[in-house]
């Protein structure tokens, strides 16, 4: 029986999600400088912004070059459908690691009020409720507005979206052997 030695994807994804994670975080920063985080509008406002845009197709950029150069560089030149995807998934890993760092930091140590101006905001378009279905409401939003929750919402959100964005990479990267 042959043994296969092909070198696994775990190095080249994670420098490549890093990489992308750091990328993306100085555009978020830079994206953040704007907005007026005492206004729950000025934050909305930012989530349709070009520079939203503009993250995805980074994600897109760097977990295509992650699967080139696995490619290329560890697996001679073929890879699979599934070893492409995987490629995808744990380079947005590496992404997610790196938002989800950056998000506890933003909304647990830079921006804190950012929860409760959350919360007020949820509360005044809530008109039609009981005193205990508001209390209810801020127990529950508490717990999904803090920012570890937000951390591991964002990672979870990057690893999603990078897989999305593998699924379809991997169709055009794929290559195998004749």
């Amino acid at each position: 029986m042959e043994t296969i030695n092909k070198p696994g994807p775990w190095s080249t994804s994670l420098k490549w999600g890093i990489i992308g994670g750091v990328v993306l975080i100085i555009i978020s920063y830079l994206g953040s400088m704007n907005i007026d985080w005492s206004s729950y509008e000025s934050i909305e406002g930012s989530r349709k912004s070009p520079l939203q845009y503009l993250t995805y197709l980074l994600l897109a950029i760097f977990i295509i070059v992650a699967q080139l150069e696995h490619r290329k560089k560890d697996l001679g030149g073929y890879m699979s459908y599934g070893r492409a995807v995987g490629v995808a998934t744990i380079t947005s890993i590496g992404v997610g690691i790196c938002t989800a760092i950056y998000m506890y930091v933003l909304f647990g140590i830079f921006h804190p009020e950012f929860q409760q101006m959350i919360i007020d905001a949820a509360l005044d378009k809530a008109e039609d409720m009981s005193p205990g279905e508001e209390d209810q409401m801020i127990k529950i939003m508490k717990m999904t507005t803090g920012p570890g929750a937000m951390a591991l919402f964002g990672f979870f959100g990057q690893v999603f979206i990078g897989l999305v964005i593998g699924l379809i990479s991997s169709i055009f990267i794929q290559k195998t052997e004749q």
